[in-house]
């Protein structure tokens, strides 16, 4: 990790100070490595609905209003993040008092490196010292259907195909689609995997995992913004909100820009 490139960004998440180290220069490779304006709006979301379950308080500027039935139920959720670039939306989740969240990005050394350095600067924010380890894990995560000759290290090939086997509750993610269609199918294949209905045992309990996903996404490319939202309806059911320019706006200080929150879910 080269400290020299990283900037320091700080955000107060409940009386909390975050510090999100971001990149100064990346490349292609590397671009998930900011603070996008679409995870500053997914952050927000988690905010109103986690000051919602504590004290029914919604802002008069809001996004929560447009999901009346979310219930997030941070502390007994399983969260994973899908392309978390800095891990600034999973570590908000784990501020918030999420049960567990996994953070993930595809096998790029700069970018886990990254998310490894940011979750170190923030652990004793979250370190459940009651019970002596930290909800948050950092694995890495290709999407598609990943072959192991992809990949000098089988260790990692099984760490990835585990994260299938695993019981969420919600997927989240940010900007995950930019402005080209190519990620959309391994993006949709990975998903269909991980979105699933079942009964687990947790914590000695019997619960109903029913996987939800939300994702924040600019509209930067009209062509593979409704490609993707073409095969999220084929494949889920979809709920959609575009968010008000005042919203975005307040929170992002930008105009000119069009933000959709997802709800997804099994058909």
């Amino acid at each position: 990790m080269n400290k020299e490139n990283l900037k320091v960004i700080e955000i107060e998440i409940k009386n909390k100070k975050l510090e999100i180290n971001t990149l100064k220069q990346t490349n292609w490779f590397t671009i998930g490595a900011r603070i996008w304006n679409c995870a500053k709006i997914l952050i927000k979301l988690f905010i109103e609905s986690s000051n919602k379950e504590e004290n029914g308080n919604i802002t008069e500027i809001s996004i929560i209003h447009h999901f009346n039935n979310l219930n997030i139920n941070f502390k007994q959720s399983k969260f994973l993040e899908l392309g978390s670039g800095t891990g600034i939306c999973g570590l908000t989740l784990a501020i918030l008092g999420a049960y567990q969240v996994t953070l993930t990005d595809y096998f790029h050394q700069d970018i886990l490196s990254l998310l490894q350095y940011n979750y170190q600067q923030n652990s004793h924010l979250f370190y459940n010292n009651n019970d002596n380890y930290s909800i948050v894990q950092i694995k890495s995560l290709n999407w598609g259907n990943i072959d192991i000759e992809d990949f000098n290290d089988k260790t990692i090939f099984n760490q990835q195909l585990s994260l299938y086997d695993e019981d969420w509750d919600w997927i989240i993610g940010s900007d995950l689609i930019y402005d080209d269609t190519e990620s959309i199918e391994p993006l949709i294949w990975t998903l269909q995997r991980l979105i699933k209905n079942k009964i687990v045992i947790r914590n000695g309990i019997e619960k109903q995992i029913e996987t939800k996903a939300l994702f924040s996404v600019e509209i930067r490319s009209e062509i593979s913004y409704f490609a993707f939202i073409s095969k999220l309806q084929e494949n889920f059911n979809l709920k959609m909100v575009l968010i008000e320019d005042k919203v975005i706006n307040e929170i992002c200080g930008c105009d000119n820009l069009k933000i959709t929150i997802f709800l997804i879910e099994s058909k």
